[in-house]
């Protein structure tokens, strides 16, 4: 378990125990700089991907 997701269950079991009154936004912060990373490698991954398949279909076109 990594340092983000350790301090991401500190801070549930925080919220859950009333200790914190922070809104469940503020809670789920150290999960954000992960789905930002997922989202940019998955658009990233999804351009490479369409970026292979229109050239593949350029060579079917002229028969090479």
């Amino acid at each position: 378990m990594g340092f983000l997701e350790a301090l991401l269950l500190a801070f549930i079991i925080l919220k859950l125990a009333g200790v914190i009154t922070w809104s469940w936004w503020l809670v789920f912060t150290p999960l954000y700089p992960s789905v930002l990373i997922y989202l940019i490698l998955a658009v990233f991954g999804v351009g490479v991907f369409r970026s292979g398949r229109r050239q593949h279909r350029r060579f079917d076109r002229w028969g090479a």
